[in-house]
């Protein structure tokens, strides 16, 4: 049986805060799907992305997004109606930890 490309492993959940491992591999894409919370990511390897960014099925905006391993960096909960996805265009996994941060009081 083939491993899944797209996996996402929830390895702590509390009321204000859920980590989770999130593995992509190369030349897949995420489905797509929103955020309602503002997260940090934490590259576990070097990646190259594509996000691109829908609004009601129709592409709204692509980005090409490049990381270092060890460099964490902090993404907006979606904005309203809107979902993405993320395309691996590098050689290697996307490998990462995102770290939910609570609602803004």
């Amino acid at each position: 049986m083939t491993p899944d490309p797209y996996t996402v492993k929830v390895v702590m959940k509390h009321p204000h805060v859920v980590i989770s491992h999130v593995h992509l591999a190369s030349g897949h894409a995420t489905p797509p799907h929103s955020h309602k919370h503002d997260y940090v990511v934490h590259p576990k390897a070097d990646t190259k992305l594509l996000k691109t960014t829908f609004r009601n099925g129709a592409v709204i905006s692509e980005e090409h997004v490049e990381h270092k391993a060890g460099e964490p960096y902090y993404v907006s909960k979606s904005e309203d109606g809107t979902e993405f996805t993320i395309k691996n265009l590098g050689g290697a996994a996307m490998m990462c930890e995102k770290t939910q941060l609570p609602p803004k009081s």
